[in-house]
């Protein structure tokens, strides 16, 4: 598989944000503070970002200390749960191209219905959610649940289930302890949390074929879609806005700051004209690559979420939520020159 240079600078902002690391003095390598899988400290786990050359391959990675390696981007991304960034095989596209008119063995966006985690059942009230500031409307829209500690890998995990023409076919299951627990955890414990446990794409249901709340959109009446990057952003940015029973526009994930040509096909199916992308602010290069791809179908703008005002939609008050977009949506070109 090759990945382009856009698609490894994508992948290499998400792990660096999600693992807290740094960039060596090369820039070829992110040295992560404490080592996923032994919890040692001082920066022994490295992740290779750096171009093919002789053994080294991009993605590859290893601790110093308990010696763990990983030879491949697909092995490391897998052993650190984040299969969700593994890359798909991509096609050349012209700035002419309509995706919906390309022939359908090119581009695979099948789906098939999957089997909740053991003892899965269905919520209606949960304290954590609550914590987060869930409200009925929240459970009736976007189905959410436990598996009510029948099975230790789940049992203190959210898992929000990902719909597509109303069947599973994937969840994201979120543990229920904040990063800061997690960490301090990892750090003490051979048995290592993992923030998000995700459904297996070995099936062939991978993270690039789906979209959180896709079956929100309505076909021919949805115009705009907002692009946000975990399920809770939807969520969240649904309540603020109370976007629940308007169909003009739609939050979706696509699970990270990226997008694949089977998403973007999926929204051209669905007559999607224009797209807001609501990424973090934490990486605006990679927010500006995006844009570029997506205004070659799209009409595309990007809410500028202004430093200060939280990270995401759901650390943000309403009223910051309400100004971006009254006065922070702009044009790629805009976006580039601030």
């Amino acid at each position: 598989m090759i990945i382009t240079p856009e698609i490894q600078r994508s992948i290499s902002d998400e792990l660096l944000y999600d693992l807290g690391g740094k960039l060596d003095g090369s820039r070829r390598n992110i040295l992560v503070p404490n080592c996923p899988f032994c919890g040692h400290d001082g920066f022994k786990y490295g992740i290779y970002i750096g171009n093919n050359v002789g053994k080294k391959r991009f993605g590859m990675s290893n601790c110093y200390h308990c010696n763990r390696r990983f030879g491949s981007l697909k092995e490391t991304l897998k052993a650190l749960g984040r299969e969700d960034l593994i890359p798909t095989e991509t096609a050349e596209l012209d700035d002419d191209t309509d995706i919906s008119a390309m022939f359908d063995d090119e581009i695979d966006d099948d789906l098939v219905e999957i089997t909740m985690p053991r003892g899965y059942k269905r919520c209606y009230k949960n304290t954590y959610l609550k914590s987060r500031g869930w409200i009925t409307d929240d459970y009736e829209y976007f189905p959410v649940g436990t598996n009510r500690a029948i099975e230790r890998e789940y049992q203190d995990y959210i898992i929000l289930e990902v719909l597509d023409e109303g069947r599973r076919v994937g969840f994201v299951a979120r543990s229920i302890l904040s990063k800061e627990e997690i960490d301090s955890y990892n750090a003490r414990h051979h048995y290592q949390i993992r923030r998000y446990k995700n459904s297996d794409e070995r099936n062939g249901n991978g993270f690039a074929k789906m979209l959180y709340n896709y079956d929100a959109i309505e076909p021919m009446v949805t115009h705009s879609v907002i692009l946000c990057e975990g399920p809770f952003d939807v969520v969240g940015l649904n309540r603020k806005l109370e976007l629940y029973d308007n169909k003009s526009i739609v939050p979706v994930a696509t699970f990270g700051k990226k997008i694949s040509q089977e998403q973007m096909f999926k929204l051209q199916k669905k007559g999607v004209e224009q797209i807001v992308i609501g990424y973090d602010n934490d990486a605006k290069e990679t927010t500006s690559r995006i844009g570029m791809e997506l205004e070659k179908y799209f009409d595309v703008l990007i809410a500028d979420i202004p430093d200060g005002v939280g990270k995401d939609w759901d650390e943000m008050d309403v009223e910051d939520i309400y100004d971006v977009f009254a006065f922070n949506l702009k044009t790629i070109r805009e976006f580039n020159l601030t």
